[in-house]
């Protein structure tokens, strides 16, 4: 293995993206990054086996040997090992520390990080390829929120162009690949992070979805994640595809401890976020690790996959894997209820409903948006294209496809969200009535209906429950539940009623513990 030669001081080199990474003195191999969690970090950091000093510099390092071959970052924090420096000082001069403090996190690049560019992966908004540059001068909440824990930021994360779904991961910085398999597809517009927290670039990432990028991506790279109820973490302060009506902020990890560990610190209410109000009451007391136990699946009612909810068929290999896990979640305790949605209008209203056009509100959001950091220079959709020298819904740019889902750049208006409402209405009432006719927990579905793509290829990346979810506003739960046989991982996803995350995690975690089955990335550089 290729390590860095060592150096007190950091020092830049350049990426085919060109992009500076850091040559530090720890070598990649001297901690196992790819499995490491927040559990294990603090337990050495309490010990005294470990300082945040260390760790960073250990990131660093693998940062600097792998990164070329993955391409997860299109920006690194300059000032990591400063900050990871000041708390090894608070540290040992007895100060109170955040829970996560010292925790490398990778962010998504449409994530505001005060004094780091958000490009949005345009390269017209990139400083680095001559393009117009938002640099935000506060985090958004959500990051806020991981600061003031403590955590210390590696970096922005690659995606897709104004994460528009792409089957890759490509923007003005290169291709992202997958930990797990570069061959295989990284899966969706979040996917620079699950690659980060995959490949031990960062313990944990924030990621974003919009139509299944927070899931997808944890899915094809074997991570947990929490796709969490809308409004329940704040999605101010993020480049919005659909602010108002379906993009949530939610967490990549390596353990579902970590996952809840993360939800904890970023969910809840914050003033500049109005619809995170509605999950005032409903974040448990004792925060979402609360119940995490081995038992957690014992008497638990859950609903299967099948034709009810989604006509299209799951492909063989799937299938085989889907069974399989079923059997290890009966032999925990839990009871599987057979498609449960079958001989309802579920399946048939899906997909006389299509996918309905996520681009409802985002010439309004993408203007808040805007708005919030003065320093950005511009204040709507309109002035950013006239900035940046193009229009991103004009031919050839990377929202062309999406021309005819939206009004005039200049209609800064708030958008008429009818139709949006009627469908989660309806979504929200069946779920409902399935999950209560039944006496259900919870529902857990094989995370993907396919086999992970190949890279190069048109097939796509094909989810189980992106539609429904993101227009209900559900949340959900990936866990990795091990390999197919031709090496893709397999996933399975726990989805329930909105505000159910820890009675999911609680199923999750014990999924987790009485199978574990996270496929660990061996990297090539």
């Amino acid at each position: 293995m290729k390590t860095s030669r060592p150096t007190d001081e950091a020092s830049p080199r350049n990426t085919p993206a060109g992009r500076p990474l850091l040559s530090v003195a720890t070598a990649p191999d001297s901690l196992p990054l790819e499995s490491m969690t927040i559990e294990t970090i603090q337990a050495e950091f309490t010990a005294g086996g470990l300082t945040a000093e260390s760790l960073m510099r250990a990131v660093q390092a693998r940062i600097a040997v792998f990164e070329p071959a993955y391409n997860a970052f299109v920006f690194l924090n300059p000032d990591a090992l400063d900050q990871a420096r000041h708390i090894d000082s608070r540290r040992a001069a007895g100060k109170p520390l955040g829970p996560l403090a010292g925790i490398p996190v990778a962010v998504k690049d449409s994530v505001d990080v005060a004094a780091m560019p958000t490009t949005c992966c345009w390269d017209r908004l990139a400083p680095a390829r001559g393009g117009y540059g938002l640099i935000p001068e506060r985090d958004a909440p959500a990051v806020a929120r991981l600061r003031r824990a403590g955590a210390i930021i590696v970096g922005k994360t690659n995606t897709p162009a104004f994460s528009a779904a792409q089957r890759t991961t490509t923007s003005w910085a290169g291709t992202t690949y997958n930990a797990v398999d570069r061959r295989l597809m990284p899966a969706g517009s979040s996917s620079g992070s699950a690659t980060a927290v995959s490949a031990g670039f960062a313990v944990v990432g924030v990621a974003e979805e919009t139509g299944g990028s927070i899931q997808n991506p944890a899915g094809a790279q074997s991570l947990v994640a929490i796709r969490p109820t809308f409004g329940l973490t704040p999605n101010t302060g993020v480049a919005p595809m659909a602010a108002s009506t379906r993009d949530v902020v939610g967490p990549h990890a390596k353990s579902v401890r970590d996952a809840a560990w993360m939800l904890d610190v970023m969910a809840g209410y914050t003033v500049e976020d109005p619809k995170t109000l509605a999950g005032l009451d409903r974040i448990p007391q004792g925060g979402y690790g609360r119940d995490l136990r081995p038992d957690g699946l014992r008497d638990k009612r859950l609903g299967t996959f099948g034709p009810g909810w989604r006509t299209e068929p799951l492909s063989p290999g799937i299938v085989s894997q889907y069974d399989r896990a079923l059997g290890q979640i009966a032999s925990l305790g839990a009871t599987m209820v057979d498609d449960p949605f079958k001989d309802t209008p579920f399946a048939s209203y899906a997909s006389r409903l299509g996918d309905l056009s996520v681009l409802e509100s985002i010439i309004y959001d993408f203007g808040v948006y805007l708005r919030r950091n003065p320093s950005f220079g511009v204040a709507s959709f309109a002035e950013l294209a006239q900035r940046a020298g193009a229009d991103p819904f004009d031919e050839g740019q990377p929202l062309h496809f999406m021309r005819d889902h939206i009004r005039s750049t200049a209609d800064a208006s708030p958008p008429d969200l009818v139709e949006f409402i009627a469908a989660r209405r309806w979504y929200l009432a069946a779920f409902g009535d399935v999950m209560a006719a039944h006496q259900l927990d919870g529902l857990v579905f094989p995370q993907m209906m396919a086999e992970v793509p190949p890279l190069v290829g048109n097939a796509p990346y094909l989810a189980t429950a992106t539609q429904a979810v993101n227009i209900a506003g559900l949340p959900g739960v990936v866990v990795p539940a091990g390999r197919l046989a031709g090496g893709s991982p397999f996933a399975l996803i726990f989805i329930g009623r909105p505000w159910s995350e820890a009675a999911l995690l609680s199923m999750a975690y014990a999924y987790e513990q009485g199978w574990p089955s996270r496929v660990t990335p061996v990297l090539r550089a």
